[in-house]
C-alpha cells in the first residue's frame, strides 16, 4: 500500500475528520502514516519539540508523497513550511491544499497547489486524481535496500535543490537546522540545558583551531543586518562560560561597523552568514 505523510494542524482538522480522510484513502490503495510508525525511541537527550522534528522527518522519509492542508489561519503555517522544504530536499512528491488566499514561500510556488476552503473533510476526492497521475513514478519504501530507506537526506542537498529552504522557518527549526548542519560538517555540537539565556546558543568544539566555540544562532530576514550589540552579547559570555571564541551564523548579513568591531577581537568573534557556513568547508 503507497504511503502518505498528512502536514496539517490539529487546529485546522479534528481526529474524527483525520480518521475519515484514512478510511477513503485506504479505498484507494493509500495509507497515512502516522506517529505509530514512528520506531526511533533513542533521543532521550532531545528536548520534546526536537524529538517531533525527528519523528516528523523520520515519516517523510518514509512516506511516498506528502500532502499538505493548509488552513494559513494557524501558528502552525510556518512549521508546515519547513516540513514541505524538507520534504522537497527529499524528492518526495508534494501536493498542497489551501485557499486561493495563501501566501506561498517562493520556493514552493511550482507544487502542485489543490485550491481548497476548509474545512478538509471532504478533500480525498480532490486529491485521489493527481495521486493517480503520480503512481507510475512510485515505488513500494519497504522494497528499498536498507542503505536508501534509512539514509539522511543532508542539510546540503536540501539548500542545493532549494536555496530559500530558510526563509520562512521559524527560530527554533532554524538553529535545530544549523545544529545539524555543524554535526554534518563534522563537529560535537552541544546544547546548554534548560532554558536559561546563557548568552549562546551552541558550543562546538576544534573550530579554526579554537578547542571550545560559543555559538549565537541568529534568525534575520535576509535582508536585515546583524549590529555590533550581539557581537558584544557573545564576547561577555565567552568570558563568563570560558570560550576560547564565538561565531555567530545568521541567515541575514552584517554591518560594517559588526565587521569591523569583531575583527579587533581576542578572543576571537568569527561572523557567517549561514550561505558561507554550507558552502565552506570548516
Amino acid at each position: 500500500m503507497k504511503k502518505i505523510y498528512l502536514i496539517y494542524s490539529p487546529n485546522d482538522i479534528s481526529q474524527y475528520t483525520l480518521m475519515g480522510i484514512n478510511s477513503e484513502f485506504n479505498e484507494y490503495g493509500y495509507n497515512i502514516i502516522n506517529a505509530s510508525d514512528y520506531e526511533n525511541d533513542e533521543q532521550n537527550h532531545y528536548s520534546e519539540y526536537e524529538k517531533i522534528i525527528e519523528k516528523n522527518k523520520y515519516l517523510i522519509k518514509k512516506a511516498n508523497i506528502v500532502i499538505s492542508l493548509i488552513s494559513g489561519n494557524s501558528m502552525d503555517t510556518h512549521n508546515q513550511f519547513f516540513e514541505l522544504g524538507y520534504a522537497l530536499g527529499a524528492n518526495k512528491d508534494v501536493i498542497i491544499v489551501a485557499p486561493p488566499n495563501l501566501k506561498l514561500p517562493y520556493y514552493l510556488k511550482n507544487i502542485t497547489y489543490i485550491l481548497h476552503e476548509p474545512p478538509f473533510d471532504n478533500i480525498t476526492y480532490r486529491v485521489i486524481p493527481f495521486l493517480e497521475s503520480y503512481s507510475q513514478n512510485y515505488k513500494q519504501t519497504d522494497e528499498l535496500d536498507i542503505d536508501t530507506k534509512t539514509r539522511e537526506v543532508t542539510i546540503q542537498e536540501q539548500y542545493n535543490k532549494n536555496p530559500h529552504l530558510f526563509n520562512d522557518m521559524a527560530p527554533q527549526s532554524f538553529e535545530n537546522t544549523v545544529r545539524e548542519l555543524l554535526q554534518e560538517k563534522g563537529f560535537e555540537v552541544e546544547k546548554p540545558r534548560g532554558k536559561t539565556d546563557y548568552g549562546y546558543d551552541l558550543i562546538i568544539n576544534n573550530f579554526k583551531g579554537h578547542k571550545k566555540v560559543l555559538v549565537e544562532i541568529k534568525k534575520y530576514q535576509s535582508t536585515s543586518k546583524v549590529s555590533i550589540s550581539p557581537i558584544q552579547q557573545l564576547f561577555g559570555a565567552m568570558s563568563a562560560y570560558n570560550g576560547d571564541a564565538g561565531l555567530i551564523i545568521t541567515t541575514g548579513r552584517f554591518t560594517a561597523s559588526a565587521k569591523n568591531f569583531a575583527g579587533k577581537l581576542h578572543p576571537s568573534i568569527y561572523l557567517m552568514t549561514i550561505d558561507e557556513l554550507i558552502k565552506d568547508s570548516i
